[in-house]
């Protein structure tokens, strides 16, 4: 029996606090996550997030639903994430972050320890680093696009990624109403699918040569698949990646590129080019800067990088007669009279 009534004066008092520890008494945790399904916090998230949770919460659902709240401190989770690690670095971290969200309202009304998930770090994989996409070389685009010439819906979706900076998800569903003319420019008006902003910002001409020489479908999007239909996440996926173990057998591309690659080119050039992480987050639809400073990091040490070698350059020319030693480094050979 509920004991929360209109009698209860404020938010935040002992009557009421002791009123919601009995009203969560019997919950399980299988309610907890029927809750978050249902809530605002969880609708406001991507469809392709959203389908991912589900499919979580029924493997948390059948697994450990029927544990009682009094049950959820740091040492059982601890053990479910540690378990979890068996099946992989990627469902152990969805896993948890998933009943993170769940617990939320419950720990915000005190109803659950307020540092429940400290030291419950996640999961990370084999060879995770800060920076797991690389970026595309001008050659390396060249190429991929001459490969996939005579798929021109792939042709498209690879222009969109390299200088229009689309997600992967983005490109199966950008329509063709997203591209305006304004005439001689053309403008993007969209609405991002993971970020849910709205995004509006001129086209890059190189795209637009691109898209102009390829012929159009009836296809609603501006991508489309050898059908003349949308992609499909994974089918685009596919389709690239098989174009790119040609290239990569024959030498032309290194391996390990990817859709998120070419976004992360388009990010690099924006901040080798001086834009400030305002624009940006203007021009890839991000809602934070932290990307952007990933862009302009990899566009600094590139600089850097090239920087350090024109200064070995000008010291071998101003010491002509200087070497290189392993051990100890330059030495100056003195000069014969």
């Amino acid at each position: 029996m509920k004991l929360i009534s209109a009698a209860v004066p404020t938010v935040g008092t002992a009557l009421q606090l002791e009123a919601l520890l009995t009203d969560h008494a019997d919950k399980r945790v299988w309610d907890l996550l029927d809750d978050y399904l249902a809530s605002p916090d969880f609708l406001r998230l991507s469809a392709s997030t959203r389908q991912e949770y589900r499919r979580v919460a029924g493997h948390l659902h059948d697994h450990i639903g029927h544990v009682a709240l009094d049950q959820v401190r740091r040492p059982f989770l601890r053990s479910l994430r540690d378990r979890w690690a068996l099946d992989g670095h990627r469902a152990a971290t969805l896993r948890l972050q998933l009943l993170k969200n769940a617990c939320r309202p419950l720990i915000d009304d005190e109803v659950l320890p307020l540092n429940l998930f400290f030291g419950v770090n996640r999961v990370k994989g084999r060879g995770r680093c800060a920076e797991p996409h690389p970026v595309w070389t001008p050659a390396e685009v060249a190429d991929v696009l001459a490969a996939c010439a005579h798929m021109p819906g792939l042709v498209r979706a690879v222009g969109l990624a390299r200088y229009g900076g689309f997600r992967r998800d983005d490109l199966c569903r950008l329509p063709t109403t997203a591209r305006v003319r304004e005439g001689a420019r053309v403008r993007y008006r969209w609405r991002s699918g993971k970020s849910l902003i709205g995004i509006e910002h001129l086209e890059d001409p190189r795209l637009t040569e691109l898209l102009d020489e390829r012929t159009t479908s009836a296809a609603p999007t501006i991508a489309y698949n050898r059908r003349g239909g949308a992609w499909r996440p994974r089918q685009l996926s596919q389709a690239l990646a098989r174009v790119l173990g040609r290239l990569e057998g024959k030498g032309k591309v290194r391996s390990g590129l990817t859709w998120h690659g070419l976004r992360h080119t388009r990010g690099v050039e924006l901040a080798e080019a001086g834009c400030s992480d305002a624009i940006i987050m203007a021009q890839l639809g991000h809602t934070t800067d932290r990307s952007a400073q990933i862009y302009r990091r990899q566009a600094s040490r590139r600089r850097l990088g090239d920087v350090g070698q024109e200064l070995v350059n000008a010291s071998v020319l101003f010491h002509p007669t200087a070497t290189v030693s392993p051990d100890d480094g330059w030495h100056i050979r003195p000069r014969r009279p």
